[in-house]
C-alpha cells in the first residue's frame, strides 16, 4: 500500500495474478534482506485493533470464554501454537492471548482485497501459499527471522480445519518445532472449541525447546494441544450414545461446510493443506491404481471381493 499505483493496479487483478504478484513481493523483499516494515505502528496500533475485535463480538452476540491459562511470563519470543476449527479462530485467539503476535496465514486467497485482509495486516502477517515450495521455504525463514527479533508469531500447525469427527488434533507439521528451535521462541499451545456463538479458549503452558528434536518437540506439542482440547470438552455435560442422531457425522461435517464462503475454502483445500503422515501417504499410494481401473467382473475382486 505504501505504492498507490500498485495497489490500484492490484485490485482490477484476477485472483490467480494477484496471488502470484504478492508471492513475487514476498520473494523480493526476503532476498533483500529489509527490515520489516511498519512493526512499531503495529503495535501501537495493536490495542485499538483488538478493542475493534472485541467490539465486533459484542455486535455479532459471540462470546469468548478462557477455561485456563497456564502461560509463565520469561521475556522470550512466543509461539501461539493452536487448534484449528473455522473462520472465527484468527480473531477469537488474537483478541484473548494480549500479546501482540504476527499471524502465520496460509493460503489467504480472496482475502487479499477484502476487509479482513486489510485488518489482518495491520495486526502483521506472514503469508504463505502452501502448495507453492518456494514460498513455504520463504514463510519459513521470514517466521525464524521475527521471532530472532523478540516478535510472537500466531501458528496453526495442523495445516488446515480439523474437520474430523474423533481426534482432537490432526497430525502436525513440524515447522512450529523447527522455528522454535532455531530462534530460542518458547511454544504456548493452545485449544479453542466453538458450540454456537459461543467460543471455549484454554491456553497451555510454554513449552521450552531446550532437550527436544523436531519430533519430540512435535510430539509434545501435539499431546498438549489435544489435552488443552479434552478439557474443554470435559466441561460440557456427558451426552447418551443413544440420544445422538443416526446422521450426527454428517451434521458434524455440514456445520463446517456452512462456514465455506465464495468456494475460497472449502473440503478439498482441506485436504490437499492438511498434513499427511508416512504412513498414510504409503496407504494412499498402495491403492492409488484403483482409480485408474475400468470396474468389470475379471477385476471386480481387486474393488471388493462381495463384487466377484
Amino acid at each position: 500500500m505504501s505504492n498507490p499505483i500498485r495497489f490500484l493496479r492490484r485490485l482490477a487483478m484476477p485472483l490467480p495474478e494477484l496471488i502470484e504478484d504478492h508471492r513475487e513481493q514476498r520473494k523480493a523483499w526476503f532476498e533483500s534482506g529489509e527490515p520489516f516494515h511498519g512493526v512499531t505502528l503495529r503495535r501501537v496500533l495493536h490495542p485499538t485493533l483488538i478493542g475493534g475485535m472485541r467490539l465486533l463480538h459484542v455486535l455479532h452476540h459471540q462470546t469468548v470464554t478462557v477455561i485456563g491459562d497456564a502461560r509463565i511470563p520469561t521475556g522470550r519470543p512466543r509461539i501461539y501454537a493452536a487448534t484449528h476449527i473455522g473462520w472465527d479462530d484468527i480473531e477469537m485467539i488474537l483478541s484473548t492471548i494480549g500479546d501482540h503476535a504476527y499471524l502465520f496465514w496460509g493460503s489467504p486467497k480472496d482475502n487479499y482485497k477484502n476487509i479482513v485482509g486489510v485488518l489482518l495486516g495491520l495486526n502483521g502477517t506472514i503469508i504463505c501459499e502452501t502448495l507453492h515450495k518456494e514460498d513455504r521455504h520463504i514463510s519459513k525463514e521470514t517466521s525464524v527471522r521475527w521471532l530472532s527479533q523478540g516478535g510472537n508469531l500466531l501458528i496453526f500447525p495442523e495445516g488446515a480445519w480439523n474437520v474430523q469427527e474423533n481426534p482432537p488434533v490432526m497430525p502436525l507439521y513440524t515447522g512450529t518445532a523447527e522455528m522454535a528451535l532455531r530462534s530460542g521462541a518458547e511454544i504456548i499451545p493452545l485449544a479453542i472449541e466453538q458450540y454456537g456463538r459461543d467460543f471455549v479458549i484454554n491456553i497451555g503452558q510454554n513449552l521450552r525447546p531446550e532437550g527436544h528434536d523436531k519430533q519430540t518437540l512435535t510430539a509434545a506439542l501435539r499431546d498438549a494441544m489435544a489435552t488443552l482440547r479434552w478439557e474443554i470438552w470435559a466441561q460440557k455435560p456427558v451426552t447418551a450414545r443413544r440420544s445422538l442422531p443416526a446422521d450426527c457425522a454428517a451434521q458434524y461435517r455440514q456445520g463446517f461446510e456452512a462456514q465455506f464462503q465464495n468456494d475460497c475454502y472449502s473440503l478439498n483445500d482441506i485436504e490437499m493443506t492438511r498434513y499427511h503422515t508416512r504412513a498414510e501417504r504409503e496407504q494412499q499410494d498402495a491403492f492409488a491404481h484403483l482409480n485408474a481401473l475400468i470396474p468389470r467382473r475379471e477385476n471386480a475382486f481387486l474393488l471388493d471381493k462381495r463384487l466377484s
